[in-house]
């Protein structure tokens, strides 16, 4: 089949919190090319993050509405969470995380989408959830299997992350250069490096 679905992943369509959480792009780019890539044929997946700094109810709901009318065929919600490498490693509480997991949690499945996997992450903003959304026949196999941790990823991009299942239960993760000039100056090393592996899987 080859290449069937893309993630288009805002985290937010207010361009204020994009610009201070270092995502350079901008909320008329990122619907942009949410329609180029349905244009195309492509299934699309686009994530928001619920509690991030600075965002309020109405911050959310503008995102959410947003994303729903770029109508993609998966809605996941997730919770702010800090992690290693993170530019701001500075917790700042948002006291609406779980008015705005709530609120997205009623408009999903008010929308025609249902909620087809789940996750935890460490750090997550009042201990929830990563929840996953989506059209009925739309579900995405690669979020399940990924979380279930019982079939190998093939990352290929920018800040991608391949996952192989080696003998005696051993998981082995090779992450991509998240710097898109670093990817390119290393893609022929990064090639070949994932073509060893998965030749002695």
């Amino acid at each position: 089949k080859g290449v069937t679905r893309i993630c288009i992943n805002p985290q937010t369509l207010n361009d204020h919190t994009l610009q201070s959480i270092g995502r350079k792009g901008s909320t008329q780019e990122v619907l942009y090319w949410v329609t180029k890539a349905q244009e195309q044929g492509f299934e699309v997946n686009m994530d928001l993050i619920c509690g991030l700094e600075g965002e309020t109810i109405a911050h959310f709901e503008k995102s959410l509405y947003g994303v729903l009318g770029a109508s993609p065929d998966n809605i996941t919600l997730h919770t702010l969470c800090y992690k290693r490498g993170a530019r701001n490693q500075k917790i700042v509480y948002n006291p609406y995380v779980n008015q705005m997991m709530d609120f997205g949690y009623r408009v999903l499945l008010q929308n025609g989408y249902h909620p087809y996997y789940l996750y935890k992450q460490k750090n997550a903003l009042d201990n929830l959830e990563n929840v996953g959304f989506a059209k009925s026949g739309k579900e995405c196999l690669n979020n399940i299997t990924t979380m279930a941790d019982c079939m190998p990823t093939v990352g290929v991009g920018a800040g991608a992350i391949s996952k192989y299942f080696l003998q005696g239960g051993k998981i082995e993760r090779q992450p991509n250069p998240l710097d898109v000039k670093v990817y390119l100056q290393r893609l022929d090393s990064i090639v070949t490096k994932k073509r060893e592996v998965i030749n002695h899987l």
